[in-house]
């Protein structure tokens, strides 16, 4: 049988790495291999429960295949121990796996293994933040070897995720529940903002409209052609606007109808692209507001693929902070424009 990534693993946990550990999070080493034992499978069962989520894995994926992650780690993760380790590229993008991951509940979870480990709050996390660096050395080692995509390493960490959360240990709760949390607080639509809403509601149909009308126009020879070349550029729709959910990446209900303008203007002139920014809050963890700023875009990029425009005519724009008096819905949203 050939050996999951949580076996890989807990084979690094030596005497020696544990003894280094303990040092440096000033706890006995045995609350430190009791804290190990539930870290490394909360954060494996954390990733293999949102595999199944496109804009998460296209996340983990940039942070598995990036030039900071690197797979020597394995042969020495005591390397990442020490003061001087604090500001390595391996420690930054374990911080960002930490927040796609968890986001709000890291807190929850890291108070969880403090008490199930009998070590202060700080200790458990500086834990985590070690073992992040090192459960993405691993991934990417995998990766490597193993010549996957992002649909192969979905496939993997969902194949072993029952075994993950069965490694986990009761005092934890579901881990699934705690990671689900925040998707089951959005489940509630916002409240209506009458102003934006009213304006949708009107303009697609108008745009849409108006398409139809160009269509037949040119279907029966109608005007001249200087007119008729003139049409698709005058009626080319300025933007589209998509609102998320608080602290979510996935799509909207109603995203493919704002978006339909914008597609079928790319379906009728080849030559046109759409540019899709993501605008985030300009309090709050900067870092990660970015990442969900581009989850957030890379959502609607997929969506405008899936209603039939080539990735190639599609540029994500970089992320955007949204500032001045506009209101918290607009630190929320993402913007597809055309050009031609």
């Amino acid at each position: 049988m050939s050996k999951t990534l949580l076996d890989g693993l807990s084979s690094l946990i030596t005497p020696d790495l544990l003894g280094s550990l303990a040092s440096q999070v000033g706890a006995p080493e045995g609350a430190v291999s009791k804290g190990l034992s539930a870290i490394m499978p909360a954060l494996l069962g954390g990733v293999a429960s949102r595999a199944s989520q496109p804009s998460f894995m296209s996340t983990l994926m940039g942070l598995v295949t990036d030039s900071g992650n690197d797979a020597s780690l394995l042969g020495n993760p005591q390397s990442l121990l020490g003061s001087a380790a604090s500001s390595a590229p391996a420690m930054a993008l374990g911080g960002k796996l930490l927040n796609s991951v968890f986001g709000k509940q890291l807190d929850g979870i890291v108070g969880k293994v403090a008490s199930f480990a009998g070590i202060s709050p700080a200790a458990a996390s500086s834990m985590f933040k070690f073992g992040a660096p090192v459960v993405l050395s691993m991934l990417g080692k995998r990766v490597k070897d193993d010549g996957l995509d992002v649909s192969g390493l979905g496939k993997l960490l969902s194949s072993e995720k029952d075994k993950y959360i069965a490694a986990a240990p009761s005092a934890l709760g579901s881990l699934e529940d705690l990671i689900a949390e925040p998707r089951a607080a959005r489940a509630a639509p916002p409240p209506p903002v009458a102003e934006k809403k009213s304006i949708w509601r009107w303009l697609i149909p108008l745009l849409i409209a108006l398409a139809i009308g160009w269509y037949l126009l040119q279907s029966m020879g109608g005007g001249d052609g200087t007119a008729q070349r003139a049409a698709p550029a005058a009626m080319a729709p300025s933007a589209a606007v998509v609102y998320f959910d608080v602290d979510s990446s996935d799509i909207p209900a109603g995203t493919a109808a704002k978006l339909m303008p914008i597609i079928s203007y790319l379906k009728a002139n080849p030559g046109s692209k759409a540019s899709v920014t993501g605008y985030h809050d300009a309090s709050g963890d900067a870092m990660r507001n970015e990442e969900l700023a581009k989850a957030r875009a890379a959502a609607v990029q997929q969506a405008l693929q899936a209603g039939g425009v080539d990735g190639s005519r599609i540029n994500l724009a970089k992320p955007m902070m949204s500032t001045g008096s506009g209101t918290p819905e607009d630190a929320r949203r993402v913007e597809v424009s055309v050009s031609r």
